[in-house]
């Protein structure tokens, strides 16, 4: 029992590795999302008229354009599947008897015991 406890802690902590790199793929993106597109806008000045008179003033917001929302969709999508993975990792480290204090340790070392 204790080795296949053992085996069950050594791929339960490969899967948390694996877990961690795409969270901090996701934690990445959502940095360049705060600088570039939270609470941000672009603006411009519409002219129109024969002397170039400004009719108004144009501010898009930045959450809205292509590139914000597919770097939001992408922190979504990483999101679940970290979530998703480190549910499925700790349901069979659990079936092949890896302690929860084991478990725990190895999320906290990646720092993924949030997700719990």
């Amino acid at each position: 029992m204790d080795l296949d406890r053992q085996r069950g802690a050594d791929v339960f902590e490969a899967a948390v590795v694996s877990l961690s790199a795409q969270a901090d793929e996701a934690d990445a993106i959502w940095t360049r999302y705060e600088e570039a597109c939270r609470g941000q806008s672009t603006g411009g000045s519409v002219r129109r008229g024969r002397r170039g008179w400004i009719i108004s003033q144009v501010f898009i917001d930045n959450e809205t354009t292509p590139e914000c929302l597919g770097w939001r969709s992408d922190i979504e999508r990483l999101s679940i599947a970290v979530q998703r993975g480190l549910h499925q990792a700790d349901e069979n480290a659990r079936r092949s008897g890896v302690f929860p204090g084991t478990r725990r340790q190895i999320r906290s070392r990646y720092g993924l015991n949030w997700a719990q």
